[in-house]
């Protein structure tokens, strides 16, 4: 145990020291800082605050450091929660009051008391590649070594919970990508790795992580400096910058640590490069704090920093996450007894709705629909039973609302009509007779309309008793439902535990859900629900997935099909099982006498018609040789012969490496359509457009044509 709380104290306090010690210099030049160096723990400055006073960069590690220490993960809503106290309250600061926030920090708390689901609140657009998700990510690190150990690329997971605990404020592929780096390299300096070995491996495991998955393709140029981390350490002052954009915050950081050989001369270092001193701080002093531990750090300045209990509190409660001590067995975080009780209260809630024979009792379940799913189905279906309802009713959202939705979180899905979506809950409700459709919502604006919606069902039943079916993750936004009030006064709202959060949980840790415990009601989840949602059937209907025919009833599956929504005969995302089609799979191939690390490299090279050129592309990355051939003068006959060598290039890529063969043929007679989203209508098809002419897709099915004949004529 003794370790382990050094290890989070010296990364957690690494990171508040550095915080504090660049509050004071936050917005002055580079050349203001050369004349008057900042060298010791100071005050003052842009806010006025005392010496040793740390900033939202600190907080909101705290935030997250607490959270995962009182849920034992990395729980979105808990976390989002934590953020709005500190944002509206000032808890998690120093003096209890909060004096900075990032705009694009702000916009998404903004949003998530809208309503919005919080892994969607955060920025999507490139100009929302601040830092404010690097600057706090350090306590999921610890979460992951704890789970996944010193190599978090070996596992999807580990990798998705990194991108989460950013995405609930910075979501663009750039910000997802630089704390996807720096955990990696977090987690070896946990280990106990040297500081040029953890940054090397660290960043080179995440960077080749991020060149199998298409979504961060391009992210991938802007991590060309951080490659070479000996070509990084090389650069003189003047090509690093330090501002608040999040690339640039991670390479200053990774420089200041790979040039210094102490806490102290890291920090220093950093804090004067000037303008985003206490961000570029924190996040260099959480990666020196780790690699020189907590006896390291300045003893002077850790006297000067204040809020001390604070960062304590936080750092033993990340201990208790990291070892498992969870709620759930009272070692921390919610009052069992309060959880006790909400339980016992939703229980006996159920009992005495079940019981009541006086009235019709009614389930309403409000939501997208888009489309539905099988798990839809089975949770109306289950909360019927659990009361003992005669109705239940399907209540979708307007298309607007969708429209307005997906424009956040998928801007490039089709939206369906609501005619289609009708249709599709119609044949849902022919799988129960109790079942059927309110589409009172459908011609209004985008909204939150839940109350209405049961005061529209309550007028065509005025006799029944209604109940609304919402999931834990609605419980937790409810308190700012505009009529929650008047919704709890005349409906009761029936839970079910989803994605391991227990509505008593929940209920326990909101005051207002609390005080309000009788207008709930908990059953048992049904099986075969977990993991089913309507966005993931979204991405495996576009991604031509076999498993989307699992998420749904017969009857909608027929219908996806019958309007083109279902085909299974295509494979038209080179990605994840199917990366192995692109040209950015790493993958050797010789051609014209010479070996490239990869297809896309081989592929560049013939721009060039000096073959001296062309070995500069030979050990290049994909994306670095992609760069590479953006920039070469391009041989005279080169849209002639394109085409040509492009199918040469992939028949070598799968005739000089058999396990890419086998895969390949193993796609049968599926389509083969490399759908992209950077407006590439040549060698694939424009998702968002539908246009294009797909020659790399048409190559590859030559390809398997071709390997199908030998293996024919073979045998």
């Amino acid at each position: 145990m003794t370790d382990r709380i050094d290890m989070i104290r010296s990364g957690i306090y690494g990171v508040c020291v550095g915080d504090a010690l660049g509050v004071p210099a936050e917005f002055r030049s580079r050349e203001s800082l050369k004349r008057k160096p900042i060298s010791e723990m100071s005050g003052g400055g842009t806010y006025g605050q005392p010496e040793g006073t740390w900033s939202d960069d600190g907080s909101l590690t705290l935030c997250l450091a607490q959270s995962i220490g009182e849920t034992g993960g990395v729980h979105a809503h808990d976390i989002m929660e934590r953020f709005l106290d500190w944002y509206e309250n000032g808890k998690y600061s120093p003096w209890g009051e909060r004096f900075d926030c990032g705009i694009t920090t702000a916009q998404a708390l903004f949003r998530y008391k809208e309503g919005v689901e919080p892994v969607l609140c955060g920025g999507n657009k490139v100009s929302s590649n601040g830092n404010g998700s690097l600057m706090r990510i350090l306590p999921a690190a610890y979460y992951l070594y704890s789970r996944f150990g010193a190599d978090l690329t070996k596992s999807r997971k580990a990798m998705d919970i990194v991108h989460k605990a950013s995405a609930l404020t910075h979501r663009h592929a750039i910000a997802l990508s630089a704390c996807g780096i720096y955990a990696n390299i977090a987690v070896r300096l946990m280990e106990g790795v040297d500081r040029e070995t953890a940054v090397r491996d660290g960043a080179g495991a995440a960077l080749g992580w991020y060149r199998r998955h298409e979504k961060f393709a391009e992210a991938l140029p802007i991590w060309e400096r951080i490659r070479d981390t000996d070509s990084l350490a090389e650069l003189p002052e003047t090509e690093i910058k330090s501002g608040g954009y999040v690339a640039d915050t991670l390479t200053a950081a990774l420089w200041c640590f790979l040039t210094t050989g102490s806490y102290r001369d890291c920090v220093l270092t950093a804090v004067n490069l000037g303008e985003d001193t206490d961000t570029t701080a924190a996040v260099a002093g959480g990666l020196a704090g780790l690699a020189y531990g907590y006896g390291d750090i300045p003893k002077s300045w850790l006297a000067a920093l204040k809020g001390k209990p604070v960062i304590e509190e936080a750092c033993t409660s990340l201990l208790r996450g990291m070892e498992g001590k969870t709620p759930e067995n009272g070692a921390c975080g919610v009052n069992t007894e309060k959880e006790a009780q909400a339980a016992y209260m939703l229980r006996e809630n159920l009992k005495e709705a079940k019981a009541d024979r006086t009235r019709e009792k009614i389930i309403v379940m409000g939501g997208s629909f888009h489309p539905p799913t099988i798990a839809h189905f089975k949770l109306l279906q289950a909360a019927a039973d659990a009361v003992g309802a005669d109705k239940g009713i399907f209540a979708p959202a307007s298309g607007k609302y969708i429209e307005h939705k997906l424009k956040r979180s998928e801007p490039s899905c089709k939206l369906m009509t609501d005619e289609l979506r009708i249709q599709m809950l119609e044949a849902v409700c022919r799988e129960d007779p109790r079942f059927s459709v309110e589409t009172g919502e459908m011609g209004e604006d985008a909204g939150n309309h839940a109350y209405d919606t049961l005061c529209r069902v309550q007028k065509k039943y005025p006799n029944a008793r209604i109940f609304y079916l919402a999931g834990c993750d609605k419980l937790q936004i409810m308190p700012r439902w505009r009529h929650i009030r008047e919704l709890l006064e005349h409906f009761q709202v029936l839970t079910a535990a989803r994605s391991g959060q227990k509505p008593e949980t929940v209920i326990a840790r909101s005051r207002f859900l609390y005080e309000n415990c009788a207008g709930f009601l908990s059953f048992q989840m049904p099986d075969g629900t977990e993991g089913i949602s309507s966005s993931r059937l979204r991405r495996c209907l576009r991604d031509h997935d076999e498993q989307a025919r699992d998420m749904v009833t017969d009857e909608v599956w027929e219908i996806l099909v019958e309007k083109g929504y279902a085909d299974l005969d295509c494979i038209s995302r080179f990605t994840g099982r199917y990366a192995f089609l692109g040209n950015f799979y790493d993958a050797p191939v010789e051609f014209g006498g010479i070996r490239y690390r990869n297809s896309e490299a081989a592929f560049q090279a013939q721009k060039c018609e000096d073959e001296e050129k062309r070995l500069w592309f030979a050990g290049l990355a994909p994306g670095r040789a992609k760069s590479l051939g953006g920039r070469v003068r391009l041989r005279e006959d080169w849209e002639e012969v394109k085409t040509g060598l492009m199918l040469e290039i992939v028949r070598a890529k799968f005739t000089q490496n058999p396990e890419l063969a086998e895969k390949l043929l193993a796609t049968g007679g599926k389509r083969l359509v490399e759908g992209t989203t950077w407006n590439d209508t040549c060698w694939g098809i424009d998702i968002h457009t539908g246009k294009g002419e797909n020659r790399l897709g048409k190559i590859l099915m030559q390809v398997r044509d071709e390997l199908k004949e030998n293996q024919y004529f073979s045998s």
